[in-house]
């Protein structure tokens, strides 16, 4: 890299606190040579591994080209420039391999149908794409220009294609990762798990780092050095998305079919069998005889009702808001509860009565008792001898 001219006075100091992140090329060798061009290689195979696979999958054709975008982005400035670069010819700056801006829109149309579930209309997504499209005429046609093109484009850096397709991706960073922040709050919370929003939630702030992490390095790059500073140095960029879409492309692999899918929660059970199915489990609850049975489990109320195992465990779903042993322990305690007033029963410690109503552990009767009361037995049998 070429040597430039360090400022005086305060940008000369800023200059010197910001200069470590784009200096040390040797130091980074490694880093790359053994994690960042052998990652570029499998995130490119993987895409277009994902892309037949799932070929028939609008979907995928998205999140394939988002993976193959960034990958090749990353592959393009590792060409040539810097030690540790691939090659050694100054037209590998020109090659029109760099598609970029097609990265955002990609994120944010997966992302949509994963929640709409439906094909995004060919006039819809052209306009998403289109500036991408020009970008990539500007630059095969400064390809195949070359050597005119490096006398009208090229500054001894880069190219001056190069920042302008960065700024073009800040700020298609900015307005999809807003638009897929507003996907993340239409996900629905009745219908998808915890891990699914989560996931989304990863999707945007890598969008928003990225785009802010480039931004400022941007910014430091052309107020700081007169855009003199490579950015085939941008290593904090090339690390985010080492450490990101190996991360991506294993979640999308492992479940190829249903990966950031949020589909309709389908019950079993219609209405009116749920209400019965209801009815005829309170009944075993107020009977109390069945649930006194420490080893009491969810197959044995299926076989009492006649029902399957996952019907009872929609039914506890759907009419308790509950799981299975918080509902039997919770109907134990109410048995507990009358029978630590009672005269006949004086006799038997707390927790001996918690084992004759169906607790096998002294700490679960406890902490089941506790829960629904919020004391302990003995609480609150003091609790109501000084009532009565």
């Amino acid at each position: 890299m070429q040597l430039i001219k360090v400022e005086s006075g305060s940008i000369g100091e800023v200059q010197a606190a910001v200069a470590p992140v784009f200096q040390h090329g040797r130091v980074y060798s490694k880093m790359y040579v053994r994690i960042i061009y052998p990652l570029i290689i499998f995130e490119l195979i993987f895409a277009l591994l994902l892309f037949t696979q799932v070929g028939k999958s609008q979907r995928f054709i998205f999140f394939s080209l988002f993976i193959f975008s960034l990958s090749l982005y990353m592959l393009k400035f590792q060409l040539y420039g810097t030690v540790y670069a691939l090659t050694s010819s100054r037209i590998s700056l020109f090659i029109p391999i760099s598609f970029l801006l097609v990265a955002w829109p990609s994120l944010y149309f997966f992302l949509r149908q994963s929640v709409e579930k439906k094909a995004i209309p060919i006039k819809e997504f052209l306009v998403h794409f289109s500036p991408a499209a020009l970008f990539l005429i500007f630059q095969i046609g400064s390809f195949l220009m070359y050597p005119l093109s490096e006398e009208l484009i090229y500054n001894s850096f880069d190219s001056v294609l190069v920042p302008i397709e960065q700024a073009l991706f800040i700020l298609g960073g900015f307005y999809y990762g807003w638009k897929i922040l507003k996907i993340r709050k239409a996900v629905p919370q009745k219908n998808s798990s915890s891990s699914v929003r989560l996931r989304y939630s990863i999707f945007t702030a890598f969008v928003f780092a990225v785009t802010v992490l480039l931004s400022l390095m941007l910014f430091s790059n052309f107020f700081l050095y007169k855009g003199q500073v490579t950015t085939l140095d941008y290593h904090l960029l090339w690390l985010m998305f080492t450490l990101f879409l190996p991360w991506f492309c294993y979640e999308a692999w492992r479940n190829r079919e249903g990966f950031m899918l949020i589909t309709s929660q389908a019950y079993r059970l219609s209405d009116q069998k749920l209400s019965a199915l209801k009815d005829n489990f309170d009944q075993i609850l107020r009977d109390g005889k069945t649930i006194k049975d420490p080893a009491l489990g969810l197959a044995n109320i299926a076989q009492l009702l006649q029902v399957s195992p996952r019907e009872i465990t929609e039914l506890i779903r759907r009419a308790y808001k509950s799981n299975f042993y918080e509902v039997v322990n919770s109907s134990r305690v109410e048995m507990v509860k009358t029978k630590l007033l009672q005269s006949d029963f004086d006799h038997l410690t707390n927790e001996a009565i918690g084992q004759l109503c169906g607790f096998r552990s002294k700490t679960t009767f406890i902490k089941a008792f506790r829960k629904v009361t919020g004391l302990t037995p003995r609480q609150y049998k003091e609790n109501h001898k000084v009532s009565a």
